[in-house]
C-alpha cells in the first residue's frame, strides 16, 4: 500500500490558514505534538516566513528559548516535546 503524499502549503499562504491546518503543517515538519502546537500554532499565525527553513529555524528558537528556562515547568515542556519524536536519541546505524 502506497504512502499518501501530503504537501505543504505555499509559505505565503501559513499565517491565513486555520490553527488547525498550521498544527498540522507542525505535524509534517516535525512530528504531531499537542505542545508543539500550543508553543509554536501563534507563531505561524503573527509571523510571515519567507520560506519552510526559516519557519522551522524560529522553532527552533522557541525551543531553544525553552531549554535556557530557569522554569521547571518550561524544562517539562520541553522534554514533552522531544519525547514526541521517535528517532530522538536513537543510536547510529554504522
Amino acid at each position: 500500500m502506497a504512502a499518501t503524499e501530503q504537501r505543504l502549503p505555499t509559505i505565503d499562504s501559513v499565517p491565513s490558514l486555520s490553527a488547525e491546518e498550521r498544527a498540522h503543517i507542525l505535524d509534517l515538519l516535525f512530528e504531531p505534538c499537542a505542545q508543539l502546537h500550543t508553543l509554536s500554532v501563534p507563531l505561524l499565525r503573527e509571523k510571515a516566513f519567507a520560506s519552510y527553513p526559516e519557519l522551522i529555524s524560529a522553532v527552533g528558537m522557541q525551543l531553544t528559548e525553552l531549554s535556557e528556562s530557569a522554569s521547571t515547568s518550561d524544562t517539562q515542556w520541553l522534554h514533552d516535546i522531544l519525547g514526541a519524536h521517535p528517532r530522538l536519541g536513537a543510536k547510529k546505524v554504522e
